[in-house]
């Protein structure tokens, strides 16, 4: 389950609002004030961790990143997202949380939206084996897959328009030194792997803490609900 999309979910903080927020634009909410997730919000990440759900930080804050991957004791994914030192939009992956995600056996899966691959509105295949390479010279194989997006961007990088295209992709990669092993990884493996990790976790969740947590959201955090984004 993703945590945000575009708007701040009452326990989440969004990258766009962690955009408006480094241009100056700020409003009064429980997230802000907590650094990215609420004490809510916590409590919806040991939630999901006890039922073996993953969690999606692909259009979370940078700081809902850094304190879910702190409280999480499961895996966690961004699910369609590029690596920041490519490109610096800010639904993009820095690297010290790339670093993080190794630690914490996490995945990102990379985009095919050409926004956020080569922050522009062109981009090719070539454009998105360089985010693959990054990530695997950074931290390895075992940390990096597809996320293409296809059902929710606009456009995408030349010679990758849909899923037949694939082979293009791995082609490339093999050219530039990946073997059949790592490719096999970034295919699909790595995600299984995560899915299974995930479900670990469930099966070996403390025992006093097995039981549902039915503890009602404050009313002081749905104060702020006017945003209705829906695009990127």
């Amino acid at each position: 389950m993703t945590l945000t999309q575009n708007c701040n979910t009452p326990w989440a903080e969004s990258w766009i609002s962690q955009s408006n927020r480094s241009a100056g634009n700020l409003t009064r909410n429980s997230v802000l004030e907590n650094k990215g997730l609420s004490i809510f919000g916590e409590a919806v990440i040991a939630e999901m961790n006890r039922l073996g759900m993953i969690v999606d930080l692909s259009h979370a804050s940078i700081e809902a990143v850094r304190r879910t991957l702190s409280v999480s004791i499961a895996p966690v994914i961004f699910s369609h997202s590029g690596v920041y030192s490519i490109c610096r939009h800010p639904r993009n992956i820095p690297d010290d949380i790339l670093i993080q995600l190794k630690r914490h056996g996490s995945l990102l899966l990379i985009t095919f939206f050409n926004d956020l691959i080569s922050c522009s509105a062109e981009a090719n295949v070539t454009d998105v084996a360089d985010h693959f390479d990054y990530v695997r010279n950074l931290i390895g194989a075992d940390y990096v897959g597809i996320g293409s997006d296809f059902d929710g961007v606009p456009r995408t990088p030349e010679g990758l328009s849909d899923v037949s295209e694939y082979g293009t992709l791995f082609q490339l990669l093999r050219d530039r030194g990946w073997k059949d092993e790592e490719l096999e990884k970034a295919a699909g493996k790595n995600i299984i792997r995560v899915l299974y990790d995930v479900e670990q976790v469930r099966l070996n969740y403390p025992a006093k803490f097995s039981h549902p947590d039915e503890s009602l959201i404050p009313e002081s955090d749905l104060l702020d609900t006017s945003c209705r984004v829906t695009s990127l």
